[in-house]
C-alpha cells in the first residue's frame, strides 16, 4: 500500500509541524500578553495574541464540509478519506495552554492551587499534543469493514456484519459526526463499551459526509460488492451508482 501510506505519513508529518508551531506562538502570544509591549505596535500584538486563538476556532466551526469522495491507493483493498489538514480544536489547546503558562508564571502564588492549575494544563496538553503526534483522522472502506481512527482515541474497526441491516445511516454535509447502529456491538475492535451504536467524529476528515453515509450503506445492502473495494472500477461504480 506504498501510495495510501505515503498520503497518511505526509498526514501525520504535517500535523506534527502544525503541532510545534502552535506550542511555539503559544508561548510568544503569551510572552507578548505578559509583557504589553508600549506603543501602538504593542497593542497591536496584545490584540492579535488574544484574538488568534477565537480566530481558529470560528474557522473550524464555520470551515466549509469536506466535498469529495472516497479515494483508493495504487495497489490498496481498500477505499479511504484522509484528515482535511489539522484538527483545529487541538492546535488551539496545544497552543493556549502555553500560552496561558507563559503569560501568568511568575505572578501566580505559589501555593497548592497555583501548582495543581499548572500540572493540570500541562497534563492536557500533554495528552492532546501526544494524541496530534501520534495519529491522523482517517477513515478507510475495506471488504472486511470500516477502519477509523481520530487523534483522540484510538482506531476502531467494525465489521459489516457488525452494521444492524434495519437501521438508518444518514449524514448530510456540515454533520460533524456519523452514527452508526450495530446490531452485533460485541464484534467492533477497539470499543471499551459495548453499545447499541456508534458515533464517528468524521468533521476532520476530507470526505463528504451524505457520500460517505451512502457508501456505507450501499455496501452493507450489497455484500457481493465488497470484495472489489479499493480498486479503481469499484470506485468509479460506487460513483455512478450514488450519483456523487
Amino acid at each position: 500500500m506504498p501510495g495510501v501510506r505515503r498520503t497518511a505519513d505526509r498526514a501525520l508529518r504535517r500535523q506534527r509541524v502544525a503541532v510545534v508551531l502552535a506550542v511555539v506562538v503559544g508561548v510568544l502570544a503569551g510572552l507578548v500578553v505578559r509583557w504589553q509591549p508600549a506603543g501602538p505596535l504593542g497593542a497591536t500584538l496584545v490584540f492579535v495574541a488574544m484574538l488568534l486563538p477565537v480566530g481558529v476556532l470560528a474557522y473550524g466551526l464555520f470551515r466549509w464540509p469536506g466535498q469529495r469522495g472516497l479515494r483508493v491507493g495504487d495497489d490498496a483493498a481498500e477505499a479511504y478519506a484522509p484528515g482535511r489538514g489539522v484538527p483545529l480544536a487541538a492546535l488551539v489547546i496545544v497552543g493556549w495552554l502555553p500560552a496561558q503558562l507563559a503569560q501568568y508564571e511568575g505572578r501566580w502564588e505559589r501555593d497548592v492551587p497555583a501548582w495543581l492549575l499548572t500540572a493540570a494544563a500541562l497534563a492536557a496538553m500533554g495528552y492532546v499534543g501526544a494524541g496530534t503526534w501520534r495519529r491522523a483522522a482517517r477513515l478507510a472502506l475495506t471488504p472486511a469493514g470500516i477502519g477509523w481512527q481520530g487523534w483522540q482515541r484510538r482506531p476502531l474497526f467494525v465489521p459489516w456484519v457488525a452494521l444492524d441491516p434495519t437501521m438508518p445511516i444518514h449524514a448530510v454535509d456540515g454533520d460533524g459526526r456519523l452514527r452508526l447502529f450495530l446490531g452485533r456491538p460485541e464484534l467492533v475492535d477497539g470499543r471499551r463499551r459495548e453499545r447499541g451504536d456508534l458515533r464517528l467524529w468524521i468533521g476532520d476528515l476530507d470526505v463528504s459526509p451524505s457520500f460517505l453515509a451512502a457508501a456505507i450503506r450501499h455496501y452493507r445492502a450489497h455484500p457481493e460488492h465488497r470484495a472489489a473495494i479499493g480498486s479503481p472500477g469499484e470506485r468509479d461504480r460506487l460513483v455512478a451508482v450514488l450519483g456523487g
